[in-house]
């Protein structure tokens, strides 16, 4: 192997050539200006690639929003949903999609690149369905984060979330509510670091 010596004279003759061709490049020439042009493509593909692969990974660690911050009051408004009505709709967290639902259209449709997404809101809506849930566990839960009561109404209900819903929250119900719901998902951390 070489010694720190040998090291640190290589890395001094690298620096030397590396200067001297720098030094003596014709910034006018179509070459300098072809080897520019070749490692700006090169470096915006890697830009590209590192924004997929932050997508990429937030989308499969965790859901994003964890509740609605849009007023659906203006969209309730404009859309004057009726009965008869068909609604197509990100999902999200599921709050607008559930305020849709009090409207009372013959179907909502949601769809969301991010299965944790549809994972939170099918959590949401199974607890709703929970004929046993009362409005004090409801607000323990999605307002207050009580761990003790979201555990409660997870052991009574998991059993009708859907094979990849039920796996995923068995992993996760306990420290979500326990750190809090309020700071869960991308959004939630992003709100701890600004709170």
């Amino acid at each position: 192997m070489f010694n720190q010596k040998t090291v640190d004279k290589l890395s001094q003759a690298f620096n030397d050539v590396a200067a001297s061709a720098v030094s003596k490049l014709d910034k006018d020439s179509p070459l300098a200006w072809a080897a520019g042009a070749v490692l700006g493509l090169y470096v915006g593909k890697k830009l590209v690639q590192k924004s997929f692969n932050m997508i990429d990974t937030i989308c499969n660690r965790t859901y994003i929003y964890n509740i609605c911050w849009e007023d659906p009051a203006v969209d309730l408004e404009i859309l004057k949903i009726t009965p008869d009505d068909v609604i197509f709709r990100i999902c999200s967290a599921g709050d607008i999609v559930l305020d849709y639902a009090i409207e009372g259209p013959s179907k909502i449709v949601v769809c969301d690149m991010n299965q944790h997404q549809l994972w939170l809101f099918e959590l949401k809506i199974r607890m709703l369905r929970d004929p046993k849930l009362t409005y004090d566990e409801w607000w323990a839960i999605w307002g207050s984060s009580d761990v003790n009561v979201a555990l409660k109404v997870w052991k009574r209900m998991r059993h009708t979330m859907s094979a990849g819903g039920r796996k995923w929250w068995d992993g996760r119900i306990e420290r979500v509510f326990r750190k809090g719901f309020g700071t869960s998902g991308s959004t939630g951390f992003a709100t701890k670091l600004i709170i």
